[in-house]
């Protein structure tokens, strides 16, 4: 009947209308799972996990997992979640200078010499060859101290060697012990430090950037010191760096999964079923065919000794690096101080793709992420044009035979500066073979996620050259919209052919027949979920 023709020509145009599209979001190949599995070919990548939220929300409008947390045996270990903890070296910065800065005597005395009785056997933080030149927080923060790494490095240990269920050969030294040997004097009878731990450049200028973990390092053990002589308080019993951190900044935040190795190589067994969730064969970069060699060090509350989840770095991104002007808590006043002290930086140990150093975030170069996004055979298009910020940290990885890259990063590319700010946190697992390790994949998987998660309404082509490629969405577009049109045509047609004939004359009236009831009208099926 012609009615039945309508329903069918209806139910055709939204059976059309619904594969145009899908077609029109798909025929791009754009796709983060695409993305890895194109990563991860003959590059050692082995897991991937990555979250996005837009607009200052906590709905994850993209994201995944893929891989596996065993390197080698993906049947032993499973498959990579977006809950898998994993190392986040300098990713812990962000949680340092923020619950440094929650601290009232350090933010209110940001730009006044640190004072020496906060400092490892009570010298003068002070670089020798610039005694005029005192070093304030704000120094620590930015990395302008002049500080290096040199002793730093030489307390790593890859001597720790773990299974499944334990680890061996854990070190010793505590962490005070490291601070006071690091932090030494000249000689005897001064109370200046060594020059060793220094560079010769004078601290506070722009040209003096030297990125050093022993910057973290040190605020970690003022903190130390602040808790203990009662300058800030917690309610722990412990009165240490690591109460005052949970207190501020992970309870608050909800990051329930960010825990810290202890010195001997082992997660520590807490009451938090989530922690203790956590075995030692289902982290990241735990490989169960060996006896896996893991880096420690004695700074067990920053750096290597830190481990997150995606979900966990998408928490601290929401809740201080991508907060909007209207938010008024305490410690979005403290993710907008970090990103507005700004250095800009040109020197050559700048990491990759950075331009630019907060209080405990990295700005980082629009254009040279979208060149590494769209570099890659999966994605064409990046929102990012060089007018927006894009801020937050990126580790560069531990350098050992398997390791991690992690990073969140936030942009204001989705809406107004400073009003609205989307970020993305990625993790990364991989095998070294060698080669120099960098974080190009893990800025690659950032540039996608930021062009799914908003980019389709402000698209901006950053290559020039088109391609086959780019053509293929094109032509599949077209055929789909000449489908449609067919298929409303020959509705169309069909519905005409099959009407019945006009009456001839006038007839008898009859009433409209009524229904057979049935009892389909009395017990009716029931409802489609």
């Amino acid at each position: 009947s012609k009615a039945t023709v309508s329903v069918l020509y209806w139910d055709a145009m939204k059976r059309c209308a619904l594969l145009l599209a899908v077609c029109l979001g798909t025929a791009s190949g754009q796709s983060l799972q695409d993305l890895y599995t194109a990563q991860a070919s003959g590059s050692g990548l082995y897991a991937t996990a990555v979250m996005a939220s837009t607009l200052g929300t906590t709905q994850y409008s993209v994201g995944g997992a893929w891989g596996s947390r065993d390197v080698n045996n993906a049947d032993v270990a499973g498959k990579m979640l977006q809950d898998s903890a994993a190392r986040i070296g300098s990713v812990m910065d962000v949680v340092v200078v923020a619950a440094a800065l929650s601290m009232s005597t350090i933010m209110t005395n940001l730009n006044n010499q640190v004072e020496s009785k906060y400092i490892p056997n009570g010298l003068n933080l002070l670089n020798p060859t610039h005694k005029s030149s005192p070093i304030t927080y704000q120094m620590l923060m930015q990395h302008t101290s002049t500080l290096t790494d040199d002793l730093y490095s030489q307390a790593l240990s890859t001597s720790v060697t773990c299974t499944s269920t334990q680890c061996t050969g854990g070190g010793t030294t505590t962490f005070k012990q490291f601070m006071e040997s690091t932090f030494s004097a000249s000689s005897l009878s001064s109370s200046d430090l060594t020059s060793s731990i220094f560079t010769t450049r004078t601290p506070g200028q722009a040209d003096s950037y030297n990125y050093a973990h022993t910057n973290t390092a040190l605020l970690i053990y003022i903190m130390d010191q602040m808790v203990a002589d009662g300058t800030a308080s917690v309610q722990s019993t412990e009165k240490t760096a690591a109460s005052w951190i949970f207190e501020q900044i992970l309870q608050p935040l909800g990051m329930s999964s960010t825990f810290y190795l202890l010195l001997s190589g082992m997660i520590p067994q807490t009451g938090n079923q989530a922690l203790s969730a956590y075995l030692n064969s289902m982290l990241l970069d735990f490989d169960t065919s060996n006896n896996q060699k893991w880096m420690t060090h004695p700074n067990i509350y920053g750096d290597v000794m830190g481990y997150a989840t995606v979900g966990d770095l998408q928490r601290l991104a929401n809740r201080i690096l991508g907060v909007s002007s209207s938010c008024t808590t305490s410690l979005c006043d403290i993710g907008r101080m970090m990103r507005s002290s700004t250095n800009k930086i040109s020197v050559t140990s700048a990491r990759l793709f950075q331009n630019g150093q907060g209080l405990g975030v990295m700005f980082y170069s629009p254009t040279d992420i979208c060149s590494a996004t769209t570099s890659t055979t999966t994605f064409k298009k990046c929102p990012l044009t060089a007018s927006n910020s894009v801020w937050g940290i990126m580790s560069g990885g531990t350098r050992t035979d398997l390791t991690t890259i992690a990073g969140v990063i936030c942009t204001d590319a989705s809406g107004s500066a400073g009003s609205v700010a989307s970020c993305v946190s990625v993790v990364q697992g991989k095998k070294m073979t060698g080669s120099p390790l960098d974080a190009t994949t893990a800025f690659e998987m950032v540039g996608g996620a930021f062009q799914l998660a908003f980019g389709e309404t402000t698209i901006t082509n950053v290559s020039s050259n088109s391609s086959s490629d780019d053509l293929y969405g094109l032509w599949v577009i077209l055929g789909v919209a000449g489908t449609v049109v067919f298929v409303l045509a020959a509705s169309y047609f069909t519905e005409f052919l099959i009407q019945p004939p006009p009456p001839v004359g006038p007839g008898p009236f009859r009433p409209p027949q009524q229904p057979q009831q049935s009892m389909e009208q009395f017990h009716p099926p029931p409802p489609q979920f």
